[in-house]
């Protein structure tokens, strides 16, 4: 479906807010929302200490989306993201230019398991800093939806898949999703500080799961 679960959304974030990218590469925008969120969490919210960040001619962060089902988007893409490739995100991974992070939400599993695997290798060499991707951990039988023969669920990953394509941290973000991260750049900023964590202006959904959180991303890479 062109949505995820919500239940990602304390993770991923969390990951952006430490890696600071200056470049975000959203594979399969759907309905968009990363989009919005990554810019959210990029400049609109360094605006906070450079009010020039808050329009869109002082927006600094780069974010591009891919996605293959031209019907699920509308003028709010063409807005919060800066392109938008149309076409197989296989091929446009491959030849597309390089980003400090590449998100899969909910994306692989819409593949066979070897060419899930084949896009995520691709993201990899593709990535300056982190890979980031949410997927299902059961089966949903999910087929088509929305009009969109590509919205069918063609795999269902395990954390040793995951495994075999490089080091990673996986989180089990509910009982039902993983988010994975494949941290691609030694003593990066994966580890946050108690003293960050307990600012009054940290969202309560984050401090909600910082206990889940600091037992699967508080590590040294």
């Amino acid at each position: 479906m062109p949505s995820s679960r919500a239940s990602t959304i304390p993770y991923v974030i969390y990951l952006i807010t430490q890696i600071r990218p200056t470049s975000i590469l959203d594979v399969g925008v759907g309905f968009g929302k990363w989009g919005f969120l990554f810019r959210e969490y990029t400049d609109i919210i360094a605006s906070e200490r450079d009010p020039t960040r808050y329009p869109k001619f002082g927006w600094k962060v780069r974010i591009e989306g891919i996605e293959a089902f031209k019907g699920y988007l509308h003028k709010g893409h063409s807005f919060v993201y800066d392109k938008i490739h149309i076409g197989d995100a296989k091929e446009i991974v491959n030849n597309i230019g390089r980003f400090d992070v590449i998100f899969l939400g909910d994306i692989i599993e819409h593949f066979r398991l070897n060419e899930g695997k084949e896009l995520v290798r691709s993201a990899i060499k593709k990535c300056n800093k982190c890979v980031i991707l949410t997927t299902p951990r059961y089966d949903t039988g999910q087929s088509v939806l929305c009009n969109n023969p590509l919205e069918q669920h063609l795999s269902l990953w395990r954390q040793r898949d995951f495994r075999e394509l490089g080091r990673c941290m996986i989180a089990k973000a509910d009982k039902a999703t993983y988010v994975v991260a494949y941290p691609l750049v030694p003593n990066s900023r994966f580890k946050l500080a108690i003293k960050y964590n307990r600012r009054r202006s940290w969202p309560a959904v984050l401090k909600r799961k910082y206990n889940a959180l600091k037992k699967v991303f508080f590590c040294e890479i």
